[in-house]
């Protein structure tokens, strides 16, 4: 997305812009071992709450740097050690701990995509009208779905 405007602004070639990303998944699967072991010693929801402001500002920062590549490629080296938290490893287990203890509501929630591809397969053509204005009832509905049961975990902890 960016390439295009880093290449302009300083002369970079693709392949020199493409390495930053090369950085980045090689630093996010060492750090992923280091989040694990965070997770478990400080909590999901520390992490989180630490890492979210962090992440921003260093990927703010980045806009800060100079034309130099090597500065570029280092700041993409280390946006994923500040943003650990934000790994998803701290969502998953946030996700897995609240349903652990709620199984049936995630054996609804797993099986309510099971009913939706049936009744989207079930519909016919002719109805194409309806069944795009059921579409987006539910994805709106699925979206209130997910933003309730998150907000009630931040309610009632871990």
């Amino acid at each position: 997305m960016f390439v295009p405007y880093l290449r302009h602004s300083f002369g970079w070639s693709v392949a020199d812009i493409s390495w930053g990303s090369a950085i980045t998944e090689i630093m996010v699967t060492i750090v992923s071992l280091l989040a694990g072991v965070l997770l478990d010693r400080y909590g999901a929801r520390r992490m989180i709450l630490l890492c979210i402001p962090a992440f921003g500002l260093a990927f703010a920062a980045m806009s800060l740097l100079g034309g130099s590549l090597w500065q570029f490629h280092r700041g993409y080296a280390l946006l994923p050690l500040i943003g650990v938290g934000v790994l998803p490893g701290a969502w998953v287990k946030v996700t897995a701990g609240w349903f652990d203890r709620r199984l049936g509501l995630a054996i609804a929630v797993a099986t309510l995509g099971i009913g939706f591809g049936a009744r989207s397969c079930c519909s016919s053509r002719s109805a194409g009208r309806r069944r795009r204005h059921r579409r987006r009832w539910l994805r709106f509905r699925t979206e209130r779905l997910v933003r309730t049961v998150c907000r009630s975990y931040m309610r009632h902890g871990r």
